[in-house]
């Protein structure tokens, strides 16, 4: 990871990673994870030193998920550049709750949706990425309930928002 272009700060300054793990393939001989590099793969230097690390692992459970506070509005033209993030909304459903989807890679307003994982009601319902195989995300009938609905999504990137 090349600094160079970031400006220069005082020395208490604070320098945050996310650290995403992807898990690892599940195809080729057993436990073979030749190639198969996650996270920080090289020594991380600053001015040529080592930095001293702090880890906090954000366990993405449902109860963290349903947990977290501190919500403020977010306007996607004065927001785009931060990432990750932690997004919340609603939606209501009239009548009996029926299975249905997030469709993340839809043409229009969804194009800011690239990687992440989405809940439903405090439920985890998956991972989506952009990359593929899969363009939607599959919610049970069960998961939702008549009435109000609360989604959150942990977006990690930004790299196609545009305001």
């Amino acid at each position: 990871m090349d600094l160079a272009g970031v400006p220069a700060c005082d020395p208490d300054c604070t320098i945050d990673l996310f650290v995403e793990n992807l898990g690892r393939a599940n195809f080729g001989k057993p436990h073979e994870l030749n190639g198969q590099l996650k996270g920080l793969v090289d020594e991380v230097l600053i001015d040529g030193v080592p930095p001293t690390w702090e880890i906090i692992a954000l366990e993405m459970k449902n109860d963290f998920v349903r947990g977290l506070q501190g919500w403020q509005p977010y306007d996607l033209g004065q927001n785009s550049q931060y990432a990750p993030r932690v997004l919340r909304g609603s939606f209501e459903v009239s009548g009996s709750p029926q299975d249905t989807f997030f469709d993340y890679n839809c043409a229009g307003s969804c194009q800011q949706w690239l990687h992440g994982a989405f809940y439903v009601n405090g439920f985890n319902m998956g991972r989506y990425y952009t990359a593929g195989p899969t363009g939607t995300l599959y919610i049970p009938a069960p998961f939702l309930q008549s009435g109000t609905n609360e989604v959150r999504s942990i977006e990690r990137s930004n790299t196609r928002l545009s305001t």
